[in-house]
């Protein structure tokens, strides 16, 4: 059973609704049994009654986004007017009517004709909302947007599109802050190579990114050569080598896996992945000091209003977690050789899973990636082998999560028990 220590770190998140359906399941586990930790959970929920009644009248019915957005114009239009009432009073003796003062007007005209002509003339393609997944902006340096070979320079102060399957990649020095739908942003440091899969998929091949993921229905992958790094919704960093990852998360739960091995980070840690495995155990860390360059950058207020504006028709998706299944194990401290899963052969699968299998306390111990292809080559019944180099002798009960990559209903998974194999 989860210790104390591990349960009280917990509770406020319980009582939030923010833990994953198996460490609900420990928690209300170890509720059942320890009447110290029931106290303090009691006391706990009190408190947030009692200020939740105490601020209810204060709580906003709704967003002040759009009256805010609303009265920017008007901001604009009085500051216009009054800006042309100060020069008319430094200015009193010359006449409205002379031609240097008439001649920025004709200038201004000319100019507008000859860039509607080039407007109409000009062969264009609009880039349409269901192509666009994101805007990169370049705070400094040199930086570009690969597109089919194509490369198109991000200008400092402007928006450049991101599409699917496009690199973003800087230069020594360089910064670039980008946006991507889904409310995620990232911030790449000089001599970054990145591939934008899609607004939740990325493969970062060389470099050092800063995330900051918004939560969706689908999980956020970042892809490396090293291994993968999962999350739901979170801050962290991932800084990428030829041969070794270093990942620290600053805010949330990350969930890093190579081959059949699997650690979840959390805040204020970071773990090494080397050659393929993990050259060491979780390390505790100062986050705030390892992303103190991302903190430094923020595009202009402008630049952010702009963004605002391009994604303002994106409806933003129900803050959920992927459809998940969960299995508890009993094996009572017994080497097992695999896991037998069954699942009803009446719903129709249609995704890829990830298996992972967590000891009593919720320890990692391995991963297993199930494809819609293995899955279709059974019949109802599939065994996934115990790596040769875990060692269940002190474990009572394996937790087992089962996460599709696609379901977004978990009434939908298709899985009905499983149990171990000696």
């Amino acid at each position: 059973m989860a210790r104390c220590s591990q349960i009280e770190t917990e509770l406020q998140a319980y009582l939030d609704g923010e833990l994953s359906r198996a460490k609900e399941l420990i928690v209300e586990e170890h509720l059942s049994a320890c009447s110290h930790c029931k106290h303090e959970f009691e006391i706990l929920r009190k408190s947030n009654a009692h200020l939740y009644e105490s601020l209810s009248p204060y709580k906003l019915n709704e967003s002040l986004d759009e009256q805010i957005m609303k009265k920017l114009p008007e901001i604009d239009v009085s500051y216009n007017q009054t800006h042309q009432i100060t020069l008319r009073v430094k200015h009193q003796d010359e006449s409205p009517y002379s031609f240097s003062n008439i001649f920025p007007y004709l200038a201004l005209t000319a100019m507008t004709v000859l860039g509607v002509f080039i407007f109409v003339s000009w062969p264009y393609r609009e880039i349409s909302d269901t192509e666009r997944i994101g805007i990169a902006v370049n705070i400094e340096g040199n930086s570009s947007i690969i597109d089919k070979d194509i490369n198109n320079i991000i200008k400092e102060d402007n928006l450049t599109s991101i599409k699917t399957d496009n690199y973003i990649e800087t230069k020594e020095n360089s910064i670039v802050y980008s946006y991507l739908k889904g409310n995620s942003v990232l911030k790449l440091a000089g001599n970054t190579r990145i591939r934008i899969l899609d607004e939740r998929t990325v493969n970062l091949e060389k470099g050092k990114v800063w995330f900051d993921v918004g939560k969706d229905k689908k999980v956020f992958r970042v892809n490396t050569p090293q291994g993968i790094v999962t999350v739901f919704g979170t801050q962290f960093q991932v800084e990428v080598d030829s041969t070794q990852i270093l990942t620290t998360v600053h805010r949330g739960e990350v969930t890093v896996e190579t081959a059949n091995q699997f650690v979840v980070l959390r805040q204020n840690q970071q773990v090494l992945l080397k050659n393929n495995t993990f050259a060491s155990e979780i390390k505790t860390c100062d986050s705030e000091k390892i992303i103190a360059w991302a903190n430094e950058i923020e595009p202009s207020e402008r630049i952010l209003q702009k963004v605002s504006a391009y994604f303002s028709n994106t409806k933003p998706l129900p803050i959920t977690t992927p459809a998940s299944q969960i299995f508890v194990v009993p094996i009572q401290k017994k080497e097992i050789s695999s896991l037998e899963l069954f699942w009803d052969k009446q719903k129709s699968i249609n995704s890829n899973f990830t298996i992972y299998a967590s000891d009593d306390e919720l320890k990692p111990l391995f991963r297993y990636k199930l494809t819609n292809n293995l899955l279709e080559s059974f019949d109802g019944e599939v065994s996934i082998p115990i790596p040769s180099d875990i060692s269940l002798r002190n474990v009572k009960l394996l937790h087992i999560e089962i996460i599709s990559d696609d379901i977004e209903d978990s009434s939908l998974m298709p899985f009905t028990r499983v149990f171990a194999k000696n």
